[in-house]
């Protein structure tokens, strides 16, 4: 399965759904999950993971996991409302996608 293969579980047995698929916005290198036992599910981030050895091309960043589980969410719902709300248009577009 595609999820079993793009996971990696951190040395704390915990994974994250979005774990091999968050890239920085800036430079466009891969974020990796970070997390410690002793953490709370809230204080799970994703790290741009090369900035120490190479500060030049990007600097740090990172996001925290809930805070991009919020954001996906928040996005599906627009996606998803508008679908409701312009179904005719929205069924027109993938199946002129499809063809």
């Amino acid at each position: 399965m595609l999820c079993q293969n793009r996971q990696r579980k951190s040395k704390t047995g915990k994974t994250s759904l979005f774990s091999g698929i968050v890239y920085c916005a800036d430079c466009g290198e891969k974020l990796y999950y970070c997390t410690a036992n002793n953490f709370e599910k809230r204080r799970d981030f994703f790290e741009y993971s090369t900035h120490r050895k190479n500060d030049e091309k990007c600097k740090s960043h990172y996001i925290r996991a809930v805070v991009l589980e919020d954001m996906v969410w928040m996005h599906m719902k627009t996606v998803i409302s508008y679908i409701l709300h312009y179904e005719d248009h929205f069924r027109a577009v993938v199946q002129e996608q499809q063809k």
